[in-house]
This record gives structure tokens, C-alpha cells and sequence, in this order.
């Protein structure tokens, strides 16, 4: 590499450095940032070079302190980070582009006033791909107190924001099913079995779906009677 191309990275590894300083006072940033540029000789330097000018999302990145999370030095403010984008003429505020919104993509929409413009850390889909896209219609591991499905039959339980989902289309015979047979109602439960296994169907109106069959709401009615207060709830389906 010849002296230009030495001096430019110098240049450039210093005001990384400067700006590090700037930000976190306490100069574990710069510190980190030191680290990086001494393990890299010239070809690995272009080579990150040419990832940052080519890559849109690849810039350089800030570390918070999470061990001194209430010391101002380490962890910049709002002031400080517009103080330092100030100094370093760095745009905080852009006009924003949607020409996926515009009839005419040579003509697109553009915000009538500059806007905050910031990096989102976007969290990869590796949970939802490896665990959440696999459903078990097996609810035999509960809770000894609570009834609730757990460990691997977890997947198997319906949440607040499903049953509301469900409620939202009226869809009543399937939030009975999932909060009776298919939940901690153990009685309803063996009785749908039965009569799978011996018709091959069963409907919600031949189960004796009760609210007292339920292990969850038995297990509240007793906390309350110790309590001292003789709590009931629901009534059953086929009295309802």
C-alpha cells in the first residue's frame, strides 16, 4: 500500500476514534474501536472499507455501557448525541423517499419536512422459524396447580390476545373448546376422547363442560375460601 492510502486510514481510524470520545467519555468505545484497527492489516482495512461505502446497512457501531448505565460520561443523551452530529456535520433529519406509496415511481412521495432518521436493530426470525412454527395439539404436561399447559405441550395453550382474536369473529364454539376440553378441563376432556375413539366425533354439546371441572378456577375458588371468602364461579354450559 503506498503513503496515500496510509495516511487516509489514519485519517479515518482518528476520526472513529474522535468520535467515540465524544459520544462515551468514559473511552471504552474507543478502546474497542483501537482494538479492531490493530488486528487488521491493509487489505483487511480496504476490505472493511469497501463493505461500508457498498453495504447500506453496515456502519460503525456504538456500545452503551451497560455496566455504568446512569453515568452521563459513558452513556451519551439526547443533547450529546446532537451536540456531536453537530460538530461533525452528521444529519440527524432527512426527507424521507416512499416511492412504493407513488402510482408513479419516477415521481414518489416525499415528507413535506426533514425527519429523525435512525438505525433499527431488526431481531432475526430464528426463534419464530425453529420454535413458534411448531404447534402440539398434545396438552398432557400441566401445571400440578394451575392446570396450565407447560413445558412441551406448551405450544398447545391459547393465549389473551388469540381468545380476544377469536371473540373478534364470534368464533365462540372454538374459544368453549380451546378454553374446555383442549385447556385444564380434564373431565370434558376424557369424554371428548371417548367419543372420538368410539363414533370418530364428538360435539361441545355432548361434553359436560363445566366451569367448576376447570383445575385453574378450582384452584382460585380454594385460595379464596382460605381467604375466607366462598367464591363461585361460572355456571355450566348445558344449564346456560
Amino acid at each position: 500500500m503506498n503513503e496515500d492510502f496510509s495516511f487516509k486510514r489514519r485519517r479515518f481510524q482518528d476520526r472513529t476514534i474522535m468520535l467515540m470520545n465524544q459520544l462515551d467519555k468514559s473511552g471504552k468505545n474507543s478502546t474497542v474501536w483501537k482494538n479492531i484497527f490493530s488486528m487488521m492489516d491493509d487489505k483487511a482495512f480496504l476490505i472493511f472499507m469497501n463493505s461500508l461505502k457498498n453495504d447500506k446497512n453496515r456502519t460503525l457501531f456504538f456500545e452503551l455501557n451497560n455496566d455504568t448505565i446512569n453515568d452521563k460520561s459513558a452513556n451519551p443523551d439526547m443533547e450529546r448525541i446532537v451536540e456531536v452530529a453537530k460538530k461533525n456535520n452528521i444529519k440527524l433529519n432527512k426527507h424521507v423517499v416512499f416511492p412504493h406509496r407513488s402510482e408513479d415511481p419516477s415521481k414518489p412521495q416525499i415528507t413535506a419536512y426533514p425527519v429523525p432518521v435512525l438505525y433499527i436493530t431488526v431481531r432475526r426470525l430464528q426463534q419464530i422459524l425453529s420454535k413458534k412454527n411448531s404447534i402440539t395439539s398434545d396438552n398432557d404436561v400441566r401445571n400440578l396447580i394451575t392446570g396450565t399447559a407447560t413445558g412441551a405441550s406448551k405450544s398447545s395453550s391459547v393465549g389473551d390476545v388469540q381468545i380476544a382474536s377469536l371473540a373478534t369473529k364470534n368464533m365462540y364454539d372454538a374459544i368453549t373448546e380451546f378454553q374446555g376440553p383442549r385447556a385444564d378441563d380434564e373431565i370434558s376432556k376424557a369424554e371428548m376422547l371417548h367419543l372420538i375413539s368410539s363414533t370418530g366425533g364428538c360435539s361441545l354439546k355432548d361434553l359436560n363442560i363445566k366451569t367448576s371441572n376447570k383445575q385453574s378456577i378450582s384452584t382460585a375458588e380454594i385460595y379464596l375460601k382460605a381467604a375466607g371468602i366462598n367464591g363461585k364461579f361460572g355456571v355450566s354450559l348445558k344449564e346456560k
